[in-house]
């Protein structure tokens, strides 16, 4: 079933990103993530951060809201977000923002190293139930959707999609007026034109040992990908 992206209203700036060189003076936030009643599994959000700025921060806020947190939880998450920006990024940050939401820890905001996109093939795929369900690397999962090429027309190998970056991806592809479907793909039997990954952390990520497999559709989705990105 074909799916489009409807852009909702921008609601209002959660924070501001000041440039701060002196040490923090606020207190950190912190909130229980067990009081706050939050999911029962653990949940890592990988946001990168460019030039000091949040990269795709409206469209990472609207993630946030589909996503089914607590009240008490949603707010911390905001309030930490503002006082990460002011006390720990400065113009020249290049780094990856981490929240992790723990039920039996705390939840945590965190600045990690911003390390180059890996380079994939078709043998870090993961398979459940047969079907394409992410990437992992050296036994390690990498947070993002795996999208193929078949005759032109996008797939995005997933229930649904509210990341930033997937979200940005059908936006552009509404705008680009290709074909996305979004339904799990299966991993045996199948022949693409071309695969490649979506992430909060590395943006466009193309699979397979020869990159020239990228064809005229996903090669345009990453051209206007890249200038947003």
């Amino acid at each position: 079933m074909e799916r489009e992206s409807v852009e909702k209203t921008e609601p209002t700036e959660p924070m501001t990103s000041v440039e701060s060189t002196e040490p923090p003076t606020s207190t950190e936030p912190t909130v229980s993530i067990e009081s706050a009643a939050s999911p029962e599994a653990p949940l890592t959000l990988r946001w990168r951060i460019h030039k000091g700025e949040l990269s795709l921060r409206r469209r990472h806020f609207r993630a946030l809201d589909t996503l089914d947190l607590p009240g008490p939880l949603r707010g911390w998450i905001y309030e930490r977000l503002e006082w990460a920006i002011v006390n720990m990024l400065n113009k020249d940050t290049e780094a990856v923002l981490v929240l992790n939401m723990d039920p039996a820890k705390e939840a945590t905001i965190s600045l990690d190293e911003l390390r180059e996109a890996p380079a994939l093939t078709e043998a870090d795929l993961v398979e459940n139930d047969g079907f394409i369900s992410g990437v992992q690397r050296d036994g390690k999962p990498i947070a993002g959707s795996v999208w193929v090429e078949r005759d032109g027309v996008l797939y995005a190998s997933r229930s649904e999609l509210y990341t930033a970056t997937d979200t940005l991806a059908l936006d552009l592809l509404k705008t680009l007026k290709i074909s996305a479907i979004i339904e799990p793909q299966r991993l045996k039997g199948v022949e693409f034109d071309s695969i490649f990954l979506i992430s909060d952390e590395f943006g466009f990520v193309p699979i397979g040992e020869n990159h020239e497999r990228e064809t005229l559709s996903s090669a345009k989705l990453k051209e206007c990908f890249l200038r947003l990105w």
